[in-house]
């Protein structure tokens, strides 16, 4: 395992033990939520480009993303899911990093 995520690994299992058993729970359930949820429109909208491209400093692995970046992810896909259904190029709302929109009329 690549020693930069086993260290982000372990820092994320530490925080999370120092929750109550209660919240840990709860936060573990959330977290699976999340985690299917993007998987979800993932798979039904064939995101995993998008996938990658938010994830890419935490070398592809959803699971070391923290709750406020799975929830900003599950953000990004929903608006990536309402440009599919508008017919919206993903260059056009900013999906795409690093590429500019530029139309010619």
């Amino acid at each position: 395992m690549n020693p930069l995520l086993r260290d982000e690994l372990a820092a994320l299992i530490a925080e999370e033990m120092t929750r109550p058993e209660a919240k840990r729970t709860e936060s573990a359930t959330r977290r699976d939520a999340m985690l299917r949820r993007i998987i979800d429109l993932q798979t039904l909208y064939q995101l995993g480009w998008l996938v990658r491209q938010e994830t890419m400093h935490v070398y592809g692995v959803l699971e070391c993303l923290p709750e406020q970046e799975l929830e900003a992810l599950i953000e990004t896909l929903q608006r990536a899911e309402q440009a599919i259904h508008d017919g919206v190029p993903f260059v056009e709302v900013g999906l795409i990093k690093g590429a500019t929109c530029t139309w010619v009329a």
